[in-house]
């Protein structure tokens, strides 16, 4: 998903709405939605908020389509000798599988989703300490 319009169309196809329905929930006129959409219309901050926020995604993704790892936006930023430019990013992969743990880890009790969230947490202090 190289556009913020692309990335959007996946958000509307993966939760079963139409651009009307983004439109509505996000309060503006169906004709801006459908330009973002189709990349003819670039949102400035306060509409890629709402539609971050209707959707409930990290707004780095939204409008970038890479994960944010910390001090570097992308994790093979963080390899000796690698081009992050031209580099296939390899958490992309992981996107599609995002959803599914979050809704798994929504089923557990409490203190088990506490335990994965410590595990993530290192994680991530681990990948940014590795960066440095």
């Amino acid at each position: 998903m190289e556009t913020l319009g692309e990335r959007i169309q996946f958000l509307l196809k993966k939760n079963g709405l139409r651009a009307r329905d983004l439109a509505r929930g996000v309060n503006l006129p169906e004709t801006t939605i459908s330009n973002i959409i189709n990349n003819k219309f670039e949102p400035g901050v306060n509409k890629i908020r709402k539609i971050g926020e209707f959707f409930d995604v990290d707004l780095h993704w939204l409008i970038t389509g890479h994960i944010y790892l910390g001090k570097t936006k992308r994790l093979s930023d963080a390899r000796e000798g690698s081009d992050p430019v031209t580099e296939e990013d390899p958490l992309q992969d992981l996107l599609p599988y995002s959803d599914q743990f979050l809704e798994m880890v929504k089923k557990l009790d409490h203190e088990y989703q506490q335990i994965i969230f410590n595990i993530l947490r290192s994680l991530n202090e681990l990948i940014y300490r590795f960066q440095r």
